[in-house]
């Protein structure tokens, strides 16, 4: 969950620091876990990810070109499709998430006792 990644990213600084007291300062931490691994995953997809749409975008439009043979027109159809990407996101994001409140915390209730 995200609040687990991100006690994850609180208190790893912390135990890097206590720990620096006693290991050598050459000595790395390693973090195991499915938080640990899904934060590092979270971290790796987001730092590629501008990259990768810009090379699609850009592959693409080689395509387009070597098939229509007019680059005006294939980077027409280009910025049409990411015009229209961008306005169904805007219009998904304004109908589903604008008016929502984010919630403070999560109640957990007890299990009723068995009798």
């Amino acid at each position: 969950s995200r609040e687990s990644i991100d006690q994850l990213d609180h208190v790893e600084p912390l135990l890097r620091e206590e720990l620096r007291q006693f290991f050598p300062p050459d000595a790395t931490l390693k973090l195991l876990g499915a938080t640990a691994s899904i934060r590092d995953l979270k971290n790796v997809r987001a730092s590629d990810q501008l990259r990768i749409s810009i090379l699609v975008c850009a592959s693409i439009f080689l395509i387009l070109v070597v098939l229509l043979r007019q680059p005006l027109v294939s980077l027409y159809l280009i910025a049409s499709v990411l015009f229209s990407y961008a306005a169904t996101y805007g219009a998904t994001w304004a109908l589903f998430w604008a008016g929502q409140k984010k919630p403070s915390s999560r109640r957990q209730h007890p299990l009723p006792k068995r009798r």
